[in-house]
């Protein structure tokens, strides 16, 4: 079975090298003025891709200060649109074993712990049925190739281009995957420009039914409507007593879109197209700068916690 890099994500932006401690001040000043001093009153979902992660993995600096924020008692929450299976490396990456990640858009919450059988624990799942969407799909889309996802892997109509899934994968007739329900269903259309496979997705009308999110490729993910990172995030909030205005979000792509509406302060990256930029209240510096690391640093400032420079 071929596996891609875990690593594979939005190539850099090309924003030019900035002095991380003036993007940590940029965030400082752009703090709201009730944000929770106390570390136990703050959450922060985190983007993966293209947020904590570059093209050769996470920066030793957004590492260090992942685990600052973590140790300091901020409710930490990695928010990806990533299966549960392509989550666990970054995890890794981020050298941690333990924490709670938003995975599939917010269809899928996990809590990671080491004493669990495969070191992690699916603590909520939001499903809907791949027929109520397969056909309307592949009527404006007959040659895309379809991954619905199980268990944090994926059943497949056809081969994805190569290295593209670091999942499990196993391909199945077309009626079986029909029957199936899921989290979250992955089109793919490698032939076609992300413009042309939107435009698409939008004549199909799926977007009225569903949540659905296009990603730097012409790839998209469907979900269940009404999940979305912001909701999942809101209920882990609600859980722990974390107050709306203790509730921060970092991110760059459209599916980060609902979570930097919900929270209290949400941070674009530099690389972040105008159009998501414009549902943020501040616009750190791009994943090749650290900006998500920026925000952490801000924040453990914020509440009198050093934080470490490198």
């Amino acid at each position: 079975m071929l596996k891609r890099n875990p690593f594979l994500t939005p190539p850099p932006s090309g924003e030019k090298p900035r002095p991380f401690r003036e993007v940590v001040d940029d965030v400082i000043e752009s703090l709201p003025q009730d944000l929770p001093t106390d570390p136990q009153q703050l959450l922060i979902g985190l983007d993966i891709d293209g947020t904590l992660l570059t093209p050769t993995g996470a920066t030793p600096r957004v590492r260090s200060l992942y685990r600052a924020v973590i140790e300091a008692g901020i409710h930490t929450v990695i928010a990806s649109g990533r299966t549960l299976g392509a989550v666990r490396p970054i995890v890794s990456q981020l050298g941690t074993d333990t924490g709670v990640s938003v995975c599939s858009n917010g269809a899928v919450i996990a809590q990671w712990d080491p004493h669990c059988e495969g070191g992690v624990r699916v603590v909520q799942t939001c499903e809907f049925r791949v027929d109520e969407v397969w056909d309307r799909v592949l009527s404006v889309l007959p040659d895309a190739i379809i991954g619905v996802e199980k268990d944090g892997g994926f059943f497949i109509s056809d081969f994805f281009p190569e290295g593209e899934l670091i999942e499990e994968h196993w391909v199945l007739p077309i009626e079986q995957l029909r029957q199936k329900k899921t989290p979250n269903l992955v089109v793919r259309a490698p032939q076609m420009s992300i413009e042309q496979f939107s435009a698409a997705l939008d004549d199909s009308q799926v977007r009225q039914t569903h949540e659905v999110f296009v990603g730097w490729t012409s790839w998209a993910n469907i979900g269940p409507l009404g999940c979305t990172k912001a909701r999942a995030l809101d209920d882990l909030a609600r859980q722990y007593g974390v107050p709306p205005q203790g509730t921060i979000a970092v991110g760059d792509g459209s599916n980060d879109v609902p979570m930097l509406e919900w929270a209290a302060l949400g941070v674009a990256m530099g690389g972040a197209d105008s159009q998501v930029r414009s549902h943020a209240q501040h616009v750190t510096a791009a994943v090749e700068n650290d900006g998500a690391a920026a925000v952490m640093a801000a924040l453990l400032w914020h509440c009198g916690v050093p934080f470490p420079s490198a």
